[in-house]
């Protein structure tokens, strides 16, 4: 783990395709000025949290060695609303066979990102003890949860990471395995959130009623997937599922080999955040 406090962080615009080599993921974070001592304990969690998952990538290059990602305080809609975006903005793609595989596949990494979150909310978020849920929400996007999901080369008609059969469904194997065994063992396909506009519906698991009300999809400890780290409202207390973590596998990455025995997260001490939305990518 790398963390750097300068002001600015070199823009990476990979496009290259992967030779074999070896690689091994990080997360090389850096904050802007605005920064200060109060905030970046929540950061080096969340990347230790994230590291401690994410373990390597599923096929060995010298392009594939982490993540770069800024973060960076910005106003936004004032209190409450949209309290963070995040986005990978540079990558690395090829046709490859992962570590695990028969067949090689189209797979696409980010290797660059930015987070951004909404000054007006940070200081309610630290005190009401949300903020590393935050962060670890918003980080999760820039390695590319929701964000290099069938991703379209219109070049060369080629759909990287195709982990979606429909624009709400997710039938990647890994992560569909995981949710099968964990929430419905009946589900053909894990639901795609389709409310809440542009940079939450089709980039999260699903929830009902804007994240208003519980979905009674619970997993085997009978917490439902309304509160799961990856929906598009924070619920709390928040927590991370095994489907989640799987779904690294599937965009590939290796991950923790039993996500079930990682004890997670944060508890909240004050209700007054309530029902929000993450965040527009």
């Amino acid at each position: 783990m790398k963390i750097y406090t300068s002001s600015l962080l070199a823009g990476l615009s990979l496009n290259l395709f992967i030779h074999s080599a070896y690689g091994a993921f990080s997360i090389d974070l850096q904050f802007n000025n605005e920064f200060g001592a109060q905030y970046q304990s929540a950061f080096t969690e969340a990347v230790t949290f994230w590291e401690s998952i994410i373990i390597d990538y599923r096929f060995n290059s010298p392009l594939l060695d982490g993540i770069n990602i800024n973060a960076t305080l910005a106003t936004n809609d004032g209190p409450g609303g949209v309290l963070g975006s995040a986005s990978p903005s540079g990558y690395v793609y090829g046709n490859v066979l992962l570590n695990g595989d028969v067949n090689p596949s189209d797979v696409l990494w980010a290797v660059d990102g930015s987070m951004t979150f909404d000054i007006e909310d940070v200081d309610t978020l630290i005190n009401n003890g949300t903020f590393s849920a935050l962060i670890q929400h918003e980080m999760a996007h820039v390695i590319g949860l929701g964000t290099v999901w069938n991703l379209f080369d219109s070049d060369t008609a080629t759909v990287y990471n195709p982990v979606l059969s429909a624009a709400n469904q997710y039938t990647g194997i890994h992560a569909l395995t995981a949710y099968q065994n964990e929430f419905d063992p009946t589900a053909t396909f894990i639901p795609i959130e389709e409310e809440g506009g542009l940079g939450t519906a089709g980039r999260h698991w699903n929830e009902v009623e804007n994240g208003a009300e519980l979905t009674g999809i619970t997993d085997p400890e009978g917490q439902d997937i309304a509160f799961e780290l990856m929906t598009g409202w924070l619920n709390e207390p928040t927590f991370v599922s095994e489907t989640t973590i799987a779904q690294f596998k599937d965009i590939g990455y290796d991950v923790i080999p039993e996500p079930g025995s990682l004890v997670m997260i944060l508890l909240a001490t004050s209700s007054t955040v309530g029902i929000r939305r993450f965040f527009r990518i």
